[in-house]
């Protein structure tokens, strides 16, 4: 049930669109923490993520066309 809550709040914040604030920084320039504001409110990412994980049985391509290798696929 964690995984299925988690999942969750990932698509959702993959799905909103995240406007930067002066002092949040650009997350792929490597500045963290991050804040996204989404639908639910704001989610902040600490630190840069150490494995990424694919969900769908399609993600990963879009994750290597974004430069990112998928540490697993579920």
């Amino acid at each position: 049930m964690k995984r299925f809550w988690l999942a969750v709040v990932f698509a959702v914040a993959g799905c909103a669109s995240a406007t930067p604030t002066p002092d949040s920084g650009n997350a792929a320039g490597g500045t963290f923490p991050v804040t996204i504001e989404h639908f639910f409110g704001s989610t902040e990412i600490k630190r840069a993520p150490k494995r990424v994980v694919s969900l769908g049985c399609t993600d990963d391509q879009t994750m290597l066309a974004l430069g990112t290798v998928p540490g697993d696929r579920r």
